[in-house]
């Protein structure tokens, strides 16, 4: 009896908690919502175009109330098109052009301020009849606006020159400029600096002309590579501008928007903590021209990405911004409560867009969507939604997700370096070696592991005291040799403890190829100098010394040429080298293959054509090259004169004079060559495989495998091949695909190039990247005569590299995830995995969750058995 009544108080104490649990909950969700509400507003949608690419979209509403839309469309094709109240018109505008921002003059005609293939920009103005294309200063950041008589202005960032960085700051670095249309040209006039380089720049005009530019500064974090921003306010007073701090600590920002009364209002996220991916804040802010307010809009937002939101300011002074958090949404302030809205809903993967705002203060979003679970055919549409109703259109539907099975592994060791990307890795002579990219104040390194521990032994970081970048090494008798750029050298160091040995500087910009052969080094790189309307190249190789360093002989080539991407090749005392240069006084492409003498560097040939030769191979009595496809037909240069096509291919020269055997011309790209026993085998970037007779190209097979990713492996009787598609087996006779091995659920997944040994194939499957959350990256062991897989072992990092494989190790180098901080893997990070203890899971996860279930509930059942037991039998 007496333990009854004890617990019957306890289940009366136990319901006393929960309802005062309650009462409390209550009392909070009250507060949350009186400044915080979801709305019910219908948001409508609408496919404004089917098939793009994903890139940049720019949004106007003109006076009527219709929205006007430029954005990058199928075959790299950019389209503008409107809306007349029933239908899209759509017109093409440029190839390969990638829309920054899109306004519309008072006659509702459109401005387009876009980016060229070549990175020059322009304005594409529509003038009733066609397009008027005009250029503008080079830089990075742009934003456009035209004043009340429709006069073009710009706001931009220019890369500062290295001498004037701030001590400790390596990259990233700019002024601001502002530049005005007249006449005679751009007026520029310098703003501020120094300033972000890369961070937005957005620019607006009050009721009375006067410009106001929103821009950035970075802090760096020199240990995670990570930065947060400082947003900066300019306003032209007279000659001069009044400059001012806006806010500051923030992991993001959005555009500035003016108001009817010229107050700048400013949208934000930050991250609690910094460089973390969850409890993000996304925040709004109004200067009223003597103090800054503050406040949040929304808290608790997951931010997978870079994630980024957009601004618009209502006739009423009320903000609206656009945001993602797993979902499309819309934050819009009416007084002092915030309305958070699901515009989109979260079963589609879609890139956050514009938000734009009719004269009602009805809101437009443009963005783009596709289903990431469908591998069999991928579609992308371009959509529109807003409150008011649109034309009904259909909106795909999503493939259900396939799940994956999972596997463990035993890990050796990591090694985080401080920067985001891994590259060039390769294990040589009993160490590891790779390049880091640039991460915030941290410069770009070479790294040197132990393979064993993964213990650093030492690095080699580029700093303005020797180079600004470092192009690539090579690794030979001992000696490490490492070419610069900024200015052109190469550091030779020990292998064992990275001493230096000797430096040499070649008097040029940059040094991106090396070969040691013989105990010499062979070199090549450019000397580039800009001139007023374009510039000029001098392709650079070297001959030095492999021990010493010393200048064995130069050769300069003739033309604009550059040696700086692909590594000589040195056979029976000839070297040979290919150049490709794209001309900005011409919009020409130009491609050179030379053979010189390798012991005095004299000239024995020269193979010149209007091709962009991006790599080469060396059979028994030919040289093949490789050539890019590149469509420059609608690209104008500083001559206001349009390029024309170059065809892609592979072109075989006779090795002994340069002269040509034969070509064989595609409308695509070819990214890797290979020969043997008299057979070539080439792939291009869209995923076709050929197989050539090596001495007259006559085709003997060709076949299609998805997007290509790079180099093709040639072993026994087989090609493999990996792409978007997945990986692919490939007989080499007949071409027929033996086995295709694609394991992730997502369209938009890719393999790493693939790397063999022992009867394994060792390749890297990367998720859908730039759609968050769906996000996977795993390591794969596959039978190469089967394609039957034999383990997985999932990563936090994309996999960049091909694996390397070597007495049961696998090292894999793998990238940070996301593209706005370290927050997923924090870094990237170099892994050892030991392949012989991977095994499958004895229990799948699939099980894993009913036994849990069934555990807990045998468990409540003998409480309830203990409890019964004890009430009849009191001790």
């Amino acid at each position: 009896m007496e333990v009854q009544v004890r617990f019957s108080r306890i289940s009366k104490a136990f319901a006393v908690i929960v309802l005062v649990a309650l009462i409390l909950l209550s009392i909070f969700t009250l507060n949350v919502i009186s400044s915080t509400t979801a709305s019910n507003v219908q948001w409508s949608q609408q496919t404004v175009d089917t098939g793009g690419s994903f890139g940049p979209i720019s949004l106007a509403v003109d006076a009527q109330n219709n929205p006007h839309v430029a954005y990058n469309g199928q075959n790299g094709m950019m389209y503008y098109t409107s809306w007349d109240g029933q239908k899209w018109s759509r017109q093409d505008v440029v190839q390969r052009g990638n829309p920054d921002q899109l306004v519309l003059d008072s006659n509702g005609d459109p401005i387009i301020l876009y980016k060229s293939q070549d990175g020059a920009r322009y304005l594409a103005s529509w003038n009733g009849q066609n397009w008027v294309f005009q250029t503008v200063p080079g830089g990075c950041r742009f934003s456009l606006a035209l004043d009340s008589s429709g006069t073009p202005h710009l706001a931009f960032t220019q890369q500062l020159p290295v001498s004037e960085y701030p001590s400790g700051v390596t990259n990233n670095i700019a002024m601001l400029n502002y530049a005005t249309w007249t006449d005679s040209g751009w007026n520029i006039q310098k703003v501020d600096s120094p300033v972000s380089y890369t961070d937005e720049v957005y620019l607006s005009f009050d009721s009375q002309n006067n410009p106001h530019i929103m821009y950035g500064y970075d802090t760096y974090y020199p240990i995670s590579g990570g930065y947060t921003q400082t947003v900066k306010f300019a306003v032209q007073q007279g000659s001069g501008w009044s400059i001012r701090t806006a806010l500051s600590d923030l992991d993001s920002y959005s555009n500035m928007a003016l108001d009817s009364k010229g107050q700048a209002h400013f949208s934000y996220t930050i991250q609690h903590p910094h460089e973390t991916n969850i409890n993000g804040t996304v925040g709004y802010a109004i200067w009223d021209g003597a103090t800054l307010q503050n406040e949040t809009a929304t808290s608790g937002v997951t931010i997978a990405m870079f994630t980024t939101t957009d601004l618009a300011i209502d006739k009423q002074g009320n903000p609206h911004i656009e945001f993602f958090n797993g979902s499309l949404m819309q934050a819009s302030r009416l007084g002092t409560i915030w309305n958070i809205e699901t515009v989109a809903p979260d079963k589609y993967a879609f890139s956050e867009g514009p938000i734009a705002l009719d004269d009602d203060g009805n809101p437009y979003i443009c963005y783009w969507v596709v289903d990431i679970h469908n591998t069999q055919a991928f579609v992308s549409q371009l959509l529109i939604t807003s409150t008011l109703p649109l034309a009904a259109s259909e909106v795909p539907q999503p493939t259900p997700t396939a799940s994956l099975s999972a596997t463990s592994a035993r890990q050796l060791w990591t090694f985080r370096p401080a920067a985001p990307q891994i590259r060039q890795s390769a294990l040589i002579d009993g160490h590891i070696y790779f390049l880091t990219t640039y991460s915030g104040a941290a410069p770009m390194a070479l790294y040197c592991l132990d393979p064993t521990t993964g213990s650093q032994i030492w690095n080699k970081t580029a700093d303005s005291s020797d180079y600004v970048y470092i192009q690539t090494y090579a690794v030979a008798d001992g000696r490490v040799y490492v070419g610069g750029a900024l200015p052109g050298t190469v550091t030779c160091l020990a292998a064992d403890t990275g001493a230096l040995l000797w430096n040499y500087s070649s008097g040029g910009t940059s040094i991106g190829s090396l070969t040691v052969s013989n105990g010499v080094l062979y070199t090549g790189g450019d000397n580039y100098a800009y001139v007023s309307i374009g510039s000029k190249d001098s392709g650079i190789m070297t001959a030095l010394n492999a021990s010493t360093g010393q200048v064995l002989w130069s050769y300069t080539a003739p033309g604009q040429t550059s040696f700086n991407y692909n590594n000589p090749i040195v056979r029976n005392g000839v070297v040979y080298e290919v150049s490709a240069f794209l001309s900005d006084l011409d919009s020409s492409w130009h491609g050179t293959v030379i053979a010189l003498d390798a012991s005095n560097g004299e000239e024995l040939w020269n193979y010149t054509a209007p091709s962009d030769f991006s790599d080469f191979t060396l059979g028994d009595q030919l040289l093949y090259v490789q050539s890019s496809y590149s469509d420059n037909t609608n690209n104008i240069n500083v001559q206001n004169v349009k390029g024309k096509i170059y065809q892609g291919g592979v072109t075989a020269l006779n090795i002994a004079d340069g002269t040509e055997t034969w070509n064989y011309p595609t409308d695509d790209s070819i990214n890797s060559l290979s020969v043997s026993n008299g057979i070539l085998y080439a792939v291009s970037d869209g995923g076709d495989v050929y197989s050539f007779d090596a001495d007259n190209g006559q085709i003997n097979w060709h076949r299609n495998v998805g997007i290509s990713l790079g180099n093709l492996i040639a072993a026994d009787n087989y090609l493999y091949v990996g792409s978007t598609s997945g990986v692919y087996c490939i007989d080499k006779t007949s071409g027929n695909v033996i086995w295709i091995f694609a394991e992730s659920s997502y369209a938009m997944s890719y393999s790493t190039i693939p790397t063999l040994a022992d009867g394994v194939i060792y390749v890297g499957w990367n998720g859908p990247t730039n759609f968050a959350p769906a996000i996977e990256h795993s390591i794969y062991a596959l039978n190469a005569m089967t394609g039957q897989k034999l383990w997985n072992y999932t990563l936090p990092n994309t996999i960049s590299n091909a694996p390397i494989i070597s007495d049961g190790v696998l090292y894999i180098a793998g990238d940070y995830v996301t593209t706005r901080s370290l927050s997923y893997a924090e870094s990237a990070t170099f892994y050892a995995i030991e392949t012989s203890v991977i095994r499958q899971n004895s229990v799948s996860n699939g099980l894993l969750m009913p036994a849990l279930v069934i555990a807990v509930f045998v468990a409540f059942l003998v409480v309830v058995l203990i409890i019964e037991r004890t009430s009849k039998n009191p001790i």
